[in-house]
């Protein structure tokens, strides 16, 4: 809840106090009471008579996409963290503020788990930025090809298709033993 100069009061829902979850997480210190800066209203969808106006802060910081797509190589897998899941896919984070979709479509066709069962919110999965419309922000992901999975080709650590590095480590943990 907010009060602007007028005396009018708004609202500044979580996900629009920062591209940073960090940030999110530790508003209260960043932003105590008495708190005064600069927040730009977002247009309301439709006008209702009794809607609260609300305020993102994080349009008046810095934008992730002004430059996050410059040198960018296609070719290079990104690993995302899921956000979401859908039955028509998963929306994964690449960066703080830029996400993406990944649509049932892009998943091998052999997939016999529907999407909500594939991914869980958290899950990093390596995949290829194959569409990017910059005017809607939308980025459409492809899933990473297994052959392009190689220790220097990753930006933070080395995942599978199967999943994380604890995943792997419990998965021939439980092929070694002895039953």
């Amino acid at each position: 809840h907010v009060t602007l100069k007028n005396g009018e009061t708004g609202l500044i829902r979580a996900r629009e106090i920062s591209w940073n979850d960090d940030d999110i997480a530790h508003w209260r210190e960043t932003r105590p009471v008495g708190w005064e800066g600069y927040a730009f209203p977002i247009p309301a969808k439709k006008e209702k008579k009794d809607e609260i106006p609300e305020f993102s802060l994080r349009f008046v910081e810095y934008d992730p996409w002004e430059d996050f797509f410059e040198g960018l190589d296609k070719n290079r897998p990104c690993v995302g963290t899921v956000t979401g899941v859908y039955d028509y896919g998963a929306f994964l984070e690449i960066e703080p503020g830029i996400s993406g979709l990944l649509h049932k479509s892009q998943l091998p066709h052999d997939t016999k788990s529907p999407v909500p069962e594939t991914f869980w919110r958290g899950d990093k999965v390596a995949v290829l930025i194959h569409e990017v419309n910059h005017d809607f922000r939308h980025i459409g992901f492809s899933l990473a090809p297994p052959q392009s999975l190689t220790d220097g080709n990753l930006p933070i650590e080395r995942y599978s298709i199967a999943g994380s590095l604890e995943t792997e480590w419990e998965l021939e943990r439980l092929l070694n033993s002895e039953f």
